[in-house]
């Protein structure tokens, strides 16, 4: 599935992907489709509560930089 927090707004989105079910919940995109990986492309201050979340449901993580904005 493809995930956007404004998917409906979202006029981004290439053709190729149109067949595949379209999410603004990254929580029911992980338990509706239970994917092996996910990669991770939003802004940086929610990188780490996606990775942690797609961890948590055993998936693969490949996230863009930066991990984090600060070290806390």
């Amino acid at each position: 599935g493809v995930m956007s927090r404004s998917i409906k707004t979202n006029t981004k989105i290439p053709g190729e992907l149109a067949g595949y079910p379209l999410y603004e919940d990254f929580d029911q995109a992980l338990k509706e489709t239970k994917p092996d990986a996910v990669s991770i492309n939003s802004w940086p201050n929610t990188h780490a509560e996606y990775a942690l979340k797609a961890i948590a449901a055993n998936c693969h993580v490949f996230m863009e930089k930066p991990l984090a904005t600060n070290n806390e």
